[in-house]
């Protein structure tokens, strides 16, 4: 999963401190519980390499554009890639001065709370949402409950990079709804206002479901393939119900561009 995420959006890469946070307190654990160092530190690198083996293997091939190719076994990156990818940093710090920018000058951080909660949550949910960040925040620090060590540790430092940034919009910080609010919340907003990380978000919760159901059950049968799609189901129409009013006042971003290019493929003017 933590590479499907890379291959959408490379700012997913926040992700690597709370992995390697939790890393380091299951070490810190098990030398408390008197295993050798070698056997701890042993245990904690393969799980390491693991993940980010795999996340790396996953990013090769979902994003084939980031290497210079053409053969599979030829990972040295893209030189046009890496240039885009500057280009994006620029803007994103304002080294690049656009005329759709300057919205953003002088932007604070209670801007970027008040939209995530008004606009983004909405104003019921998005208060819950404060407030239970904070339980667990008191929590991990007073109770030393471990349990929210990851949300916590995730939310906190995506939110904290994408604020620290000039750009600041809205759908930068989806990713970390899913542990703020409901999962069918944010793949409804997905949906509507990032059309095109709709997919892979829809896969990443699906994933999750079928990880879940498989570490509850120990084996994988057609019980567990069905539990994970009616479960699917039900994110997908909470999703769609929740945002239903958004579908029908407005197009999102995927259809509202084909039916712009079928308007001016018409001889349509568009007028902004």
């Amino acid at each position: 999963m933590f590479g499907l995420g890379l291959s959408s959006k490379i700012s997913i890469l926040t992700l690597t401190a709370p992995i390697l946070l939790v890393a380091g307190v299951d070490f810190y654990r098990r030398l408390q519980q008197g295993a050798p160092f070698a056997d701890a530190a042993e245990h904690t690198l393969v799980r390491l390499l693991t993940v980010f083996g795999l996340a790396a293997l996953t990013f090769r091939l979902v994003q084939p554009i980031a290497f210079a190719g053409p053969s599979f076994w030829n990972w040295s990156l893209n030189p046009q890639w890496q240039s885009d990818l500057l280009d994006q940093g620029k803007i994103l710090v304002g080294d690049v001065d656009l005329p759709w920018l300057q919205q953003w000058v002088g932007r604070s951080v209670w801007f970027v709370l008040s939209n995530l909660v008004v606009w983004g949550l909405g104003i019921p949910l998005g208060l819950a949402a404060l407030v239970g960040l904070g339980l667990a925040c008191y929590e991990l620090m007073r109770a030393r409950n471990m349990a929210h060590l990851l949300p916590v540790a995730y939310v906190v430092l995506t939110f904290a990079y994408h604020t620290s940034t000039l750009v600041k919009f809205m759908r930068y910080f989806l990713p970390i709804y899913p542990f703020l609010a409901l999962l069918g919340l944010s793949i409804g907003a997905l949906r509507g206002i990032n059309t095109w990380d709709f997919p892979t978000y829809t896969t990443l919760a699906g994933a999750g479901l079928a990880f879940t159901a498989y570490a509850r059950r120990g084996r994988f049968d057609l019980a567990l393939i069905w539990q994970v799609i009616w479960r699917m189901a039900v994110v997908l129409l909470v999703g769609q119900i929740l945002f239903l009013p958004f579908h029908q006042a407005y197009a999102s971003a995927l259809k509202g561009g084909f039916k712009a290019w079928r308007a001016l493929s018409d001889g349509a003017v568009l007028r902004l």
